[in-house]
């Protein structure tokens, strides 16, 4: 990208985020393999359906936390929970908590399902979220079919093979392994490590914060809306990815997958998807 720098932008500088080239439009962006490294889909949640979506979210604010800095011990552990990125929620209570119903836990060597969705809030979570889920699944289905058709493998193996984790599993409403619930967070410019270079993590977004969200892809010189039920999927190993502070309350979730989990249970990596692919489905 360093050929094709945005305005302003002298060789050899960092890019700003207001340097950055604004996509308004749903776009797909590809690599020069024809590799597909985002999706931008702004506003394609229905006002009605972000209404549930966030009648629902009720139920997790009560297992949301932050971190003291001098309890993050990693910078990834510091950015991701500690007090200081988060701002003052509005009508909604600041934080994060992240769950799954089969995962490796910090530390541990087995599988097992978070607290919180043993706990009433989130069975009462997951049956709400099953209809909406089923929307969010879709649209991962479309863009990578592949990688929908694994996680969907991952999720019949771990009910198969791991017995006393069907409760959760049962009722755990997606396709993929993991969900992260956040409120009033800025998020810096990262990569994930959980995944696989081809793999998407699914970010919807939903508040009363406006329409001035945005989300930077440093190496990519590139920002796409990020407003109120927007959905942005992102190839987050490989993309730098961002979302700058905006005035409370905005809620996000990001749907991901672990591939020590696919590992575990023998799901092979169905690799990237590519724009060719699908153009052929249209």
């Amino acid at each position: 990208m360093s050929r094709f720098r945005p305005l302003g932008c002298a060789a050899g500088q960092e890019p700003t985020p207001e340097q950055y080239s604004i996509i308004p439009d749903p776009c797909v962006i590809v690599d020069c393999h024809g590799k597909i490294l985002v999706w931008s889909l702004p506003n394609i949640i229905s006002k009605t359906r972000q209404a549930i979506l966030l009648e629902a979210s009720r139920r997790l604010e009560d297992h949301c936390s932050m971190a003291d800095d001098s309890h993050a011990h990693k910078p990834a552990e510091l950015w991701r929970a500690a007090r200081r990125f988060f701002q003052s929620g509005g009508l909604w209570k600041s934080g994060q908590v992240c769950f799954s119903p089969a995962w490796f836990a910090q530390g541990q060597t087995s599988l097992s399902s978070s607290p919180v969705l043993r706990h009433e809030d989130g069975v009462r979570w997951m049956n709400a979220w099953t209809e909406s889920s089923g929307l969010l699944d879709g649209i991962f289905a479309v863009t990578h079919p592949a990688l929908y058709q694994a996680a969907a493998d991952v999720q019949v193996r771990l009910n198969a093979q791991f017995p006393e984790l069907r409760e959760q599993l049962s009722r755990w409403p997606t396709v993929f392994n993991c969900v992260h619930y956040i409120v009033n967070r800025m998020t810096v410019h990262h990569r994930d490590t959980n995944g696989r270079a081809g793999w998407f993590d699914l970010l919807l977004t939903l508040g009363t914060y406006g329409e001035t969200g945005v989300m930077n892809f440093r190496n990519l010189g590139a920002t796409v809306p990020y407003g109120p039920g927007s959905i942005v999927l992102v190839a987050s190993r490989i993309v730098i990815h961002a979302v700058p502070e905006v005035p409370a309350d905005r809620i996000c979730y990001a749907h991901f997958m672990v591939d020590a989990v696919h590992r575990h249970v023998g799901v092979e990596d169905p690799g990237w998807s590519r724009i060719a692919d699908r153009l052929r489905m249209v």
